[in-house]
């Protein structure tokens, strides 16, 4: 049934009051997704003023159309049931309800009803706008607003962006340095930050030692030979000496002098006036000489000739390696010749 058919006169105002409430329930849909993208935004500070606002209509326009038309657009029924409040105890129901109905008492009671809703002028019905619409309305088109004037002033640097409030709020874990020092002692110097801070776990810059003049660079303290590092992982405190030495002290440790025994005398001042027989166990040239020492350097050879030659006799004697008669004479002849 047309709802305008009976209420011709009451029709312009309920159909207001419904475009109202379609309207005040899509802006809070439209607002709340305008506080949504301005909130968004606001972590980046990214302007989305104009993108906001235009948003905002148009989510609001069609959450507005779809409220009116499927929820809150003027019914027969519905304007019958709304005015009969108004005092009409429900005679106008009763008339929609036997609409198209021709009989006596029918056409009786839709001529009463009629009567009375002529009494009732449109300016007499207030707008039924729940209070919870309207609060609802107020609370959104505060926060869509608000915020999307917090990003506005963000992108301007007039206030802090999202992440910057939250830094604040909850600032990142405190970061661990860790000294590396790099120290250079006499003859040398370091090139490079010979001082650094370096976060934990990552590396120091490349630091190299230099050897000033007269010097050459030895070491680190550590055992590194290279000139240049560039420690990786610190994990804690670091410090390393480079090692400098001079140029006639390399030299010396490359080529340094055989040592003579403690225990020889002096070949000079045992070797007496005359030359001596090396080979007289009594005379004194000779025996010291280096090619007359054995064992350790320190003693004469011929002290010991002897035993070994009675082991040679024994060992030829028992011939227990299996030796030929050939074989143990020229053993024998080489012991003599020695």
């Amino acid at each position: 049934m047309d709802p305008r058919k009976y209420f011709e006169k009451q029709y312009s105002r309920l159909n207001l009051e419904a475009l109202l409430k379609s309207l005040l329930c899509g802006l809070i849909i439209g607002l709340a997704a305008m506080f949504i993208a301005a909130f968004s935004s606001w972590f980046p500070a990214y302007n989305i003023l104009n993108i906001a606002i235009i948003l905002m209509l148009a989510i609001t326009a069609v959450s507005a159309a779809l409220f009116y038309f499927f929820l809150f657009r003027p019914t027969a029924i519905g304007n019958a049931k709304r005015l009969d409040r108004m005092g009409l105890e429900e005679r106008l129901i009763t008339m929609i309800e036997y609409d198209g109905d021709d009989s006596y008492i029918a056409k009786a009671q839709r001529n009463d009803a009629k009567e009375k809703l002529a009494t009732i002028q449109a300016h007499q019905i207030n707008f039924n706008i729940p209070k919870k619409v309207v609060t609802a309305v107020i609370i959104c088109a505060a926060l869509g607003l608000g915020m999307t004037t917090v990003t506005t002033l963000s992108v301007a640097n007039i206030l802090p962006s999202g992440f910057e409030v939250l830094d604040a709020i909850i600032p990142d874990a405190p970061k661990t340095y860790f000294s590396v020092s790099y120290v250079a002692e006499n003859g040398g110097y370091i090139e490079g930050d010979a001082n650094q801070r370096v976060l934990k776990g990552e590396s120091a810059e490349t630091v190299i030692a230099v050897a000033a003049d007269g010097f050459i660079f030895k070491g680190w303290s550590d055992g590194s030979k290279s000139p240049a590092r560039a420690d990786g992982d610190v994990m804690t405190e670091l410090i390393f000496n480079a090692i400098f030495i001079p140029v006639d002290g390399a030299e010396k440790d490359e080529a340094e002098p055989e040592e003579e025994a403690d225990d020889v005398p002096d070949p000079e001042s045992q070797q007496g006036e005359g030359d001596g027989d090396p080979t007289d166990s009594g005379g004194a040239g000779g025996k010291y000489e280096d090619y007359n020492q054995i064992i350790d350097g320190s003693k004469y050879y011929r002290e010991f000739l002897d035993t070994y030659r009675d082991t040679i006799d024994n060992e030829l004697e028992a011939d227990e390696g299996g030796l030929t008669e050939e074989q143990k004479e020229l053993i024998k002849n080489y012991i003599d010749i020695v």
